[in-house]
């Protein structure tokens, strides 16, 4: 909510500079920079937007804007400015969503869904509406804590059971492998072979949602839905094994 309110101010500022010198609101805007240009080195408080926006330029490290324009009179225009408010909070509020994952004990979160645009699994579950129950049954897997813990199907001890069940168990390896063989055919040789080269940690960020080389094809959007849903329709058939042995 406040990072709303603080884009909110920023884009109202660069409305208020690129008004003609004709409207009142610039002649009122001026009048109040310069006085706080002229108060800035007493002990004098102003009130009211001008000091309210001057704290959010220094919040996110562009108050340079500012001063330039009251130097030479540039700001930049509309659509480069909203370019730039748009990555300066994001950038903030994506620190803050990740320490408050942190805090809460949520670090697997952190590691598959880093950024605060929707999440894959859940843009994937949209386009695909049968997978929905199998992709919502992958993502329950992201509240699972890594913590030590015995696997019921092997009765291995394991760090982080989430991997072991994902990558390592033996009792699942006729499953995974069966899941493997449709990946490659699907793939292709080159994304097979960059998702062969990950390591078991990034393999199980992958396929819990994780971005990957393949997403960052915007003509393959058909080859992503259908790695996504292979991957969770697996995983679905995991969960009702593990369902049946508890």
């Amino acid at each position: 909510m406040e990072c709303t309110i603080d884009i909110n101010k920023l884009l109202f500022l660069q409305k208020l500079i690129s008004l003609d010198c004709s409207h009142l609101a610039k002649h009122v805007f001026l009048y109040r920079l310069a006085e706080h240009i002229m108060l800035a080195d007493t002990d004098i408080n102003m009130r009211g937007f001008l000091p309210e926006v001057v704290c959010i330029l220094r919040k996110y490290g562009l108050v340079e804007t500012l001063e330039n324009y009251c130097l030479r009179a540039e700001f930049p225009r509309k659509e480069t400015w909203k370019r730039i408010v748009k990555h300066t909070t994001g950038s903030e509020q994506s620190d803050l969503y990740k320490e408050g994952l942190i805090e809460k004990g949520a670090d697997r979160v952190v590691r598959v869904h880093s950024h605060l645009q929707p999440f894959s699994l859940y843009s994937v579950a949209r386009r695909n509406p049968l997978y929905k129950h199998q992709i919502l049954r992958l993502v329950k897997l992201l509240t699972i804590p890594v913590s030590l813990a015995c696997c019921p199907l092997c009765y291995k001890i394991s760090s982080d059971m989430v991997q072991h069940v994902l990558v390592y168990c033996e009792m699942l390896s006729g499953v995974r492998n069966q899941m493997w063989d449709e990946l490659t055919d699907l793939l292709g040789v080159r994304y097979a072979r960059i998702l062969f080269k990950k390591t078991d940690a990034e393999v199980t960020v992958i396929f819990l949602g994780g971005l990957w080389e393949l997403d960052g094809e915007p003509d393959l959007l058909a080859t992503r839905d259908l790695f996504r849903c292979c991957v969770a329709n697996t995983f679905h058939q995991i969960f009702q094994i593990l369902k049946d042995y508890s």
